[in-house]
């Protein structure tokens, strides 16, 4: 079974995660695997997708923002059909799909969802993510902190503040060696946004940047460090 989500972040994503919860109360033995663009693994993937009926236990597979990762758009596109007529679970999170895309993936999916409209919850729907992504662009590391701390109130989770600090340190990065928002694929409102983050930078230090949020990620997801402290001292020290 497909399901698909197409929205901004974090909107988005969040309705991704809401519906592998409600997979797992109806699978609660299910064990739950996520590919994202940081921890795309082709062989993972097609094992998951030759492993099927081998498994007493349905899993649940969150494919988080993965089709701009190596490999990762024909791999889930040549096994449309396959990801379909699983027994076990699929969840593609994309924050912008390609109508012809879209087209494809609506003849499969279980059901698709176009979030367009904030559904956060009461608790967290005044405050944007992007603010914070804001301030670390502008290098200003105390209202940077404020705000990290202000999604902490929120019970905003680790995973999707993650996701849009990579979100924009990867825009910043494509847009400080690029002349046009054409040459970037980003909407040109956020180009021009990150070529001004971009002078704030040299190309060396976005490189280690994008580095280190590689880096927490894995540790993170293997047990190794605490992903909230890790983006905590990742703010602090930008």
């Amino acid at each position: 079974m497909l399901h698909v989500v197409k929205g901004s972040s974090p909107q988005g994503i969040k309705k991704a995660h809401d519906i592998v919860a409600a997979l797992q109360k109806k699978r609660p033995e299910a064990e739950v695997f996520t590919f994202s663009e940081l921890s795309w693994s082709a062989d993972k993937f097609s094992s998951l997708l030759s492993a099927q009926g081998l498994f007493e236990s349905k899993y649940i597979v969150l494919l988080d923002r993965v089709l701009s990762a190596e490999g990762a758009q024909g791999a889930v596109f040549e096994n449309l059909k396959m990801l379909a007529e699983a027994e076990h679970a699929f969840v593609l999170y994309e924050e912008k799909i390609l109508a012809a895309e879209l087209k494809k993936l609506e003849k499969h999916a279980f059901k698709v969802y176009e979030i367009s409209a904030p559904v956060l919850s009461e608790k967290k729907e005044q405050f944007n993510l992007f603010g914070l992504t804001d301030a670390l662009g502008a290098r200003d590391k105390k209202k940077a902190w404020i705000l990290f701390n202000e999604a902490l109130h929120r019970e905003i989770a680790a995973e999707e503040i993650h996701g849009v600090i990579w979100w924009q340190i990867k825009s910043i990065l494509l847009a400080s060696g690029a002349k046009s928002a054409a040459e970037t694929g980003l909407n040109p409102f956020v180009y021009k946004k990150a070529k001004q983050y971009a002078g704030n930078f040299s190309t060396r230090e976005l490189t280690t940047i994008s580095e280190k949020l590689v880096d927490m990620y894995h540790q993170a997801h293997r047990g190794e460090a605490d992903f909230l402290v890790e983006l905590e001292r990742f703010v602090l020290e930008i």
